[in-house]
């Protein structure tokens, strides 16, 4: 009786994988990181209006 040949879907595994990879290395890569805001602007209320104020 034959045996089915595991090559195919291993080269099918390691091609996602590799595909995988390089979509979120270049994902990863394209945009610089965000950075932090230089300043900071105190708002002029308060975020929430107590009741007993």
């Amino acid at each position: 009786m034959p045996q089915l040949n595991p090559t195919p879907w291993f080269m099918t595994f390691i091609m996602t994988w590799a595909t995988f990879a390089v979509l979120m290395n270049l994902t990863l890569t394209s945009a610089p990181l965000p950075q932090p805001a230089l300043t900071h602007k105190a708002p002029l209320a308060p975020h929430w209006p107590w009741t007993w104020q």
